[in-house]
């Protein structure tokens, strides 16, 4: 009986246990690039007093565009 208890809780032991793992960091990557203003090739900002508007990250389609959604001057930037 002794030994199967041991048993189990050298298992629980073991597969409780974290095991290393190899990775590194990459980054930061650069996607978008732009400035802040109004014109066609600016990005909208908006500064409040508790907080600021900024464009949203809408989406990333599988041809890799990126689409944002600037709600500050009200358009779609793909």
């Amino acid at each position: 009986m002794g030994l199967i208890l041991r048993t189990i809780i050298a298992i629980t032991i073991i597969s409780c246990s974290a095991t290393n793992s190899k990775a590194s960091w990459q980054g930061p990557t650069e996607i978008v690039n732009g400035k802040w203003g109004q014109e066609t090739q600016n990005f909208g900002i908006e500064y409040g007093d508790t907080s600021d508007r900024f464009p949203d990250l809408s989406v990333i389609l599988f041809d890799g565009k990126i689409i944002i959604s600037d709600q500050v001057n009200e358009r779609i930037c793909v």
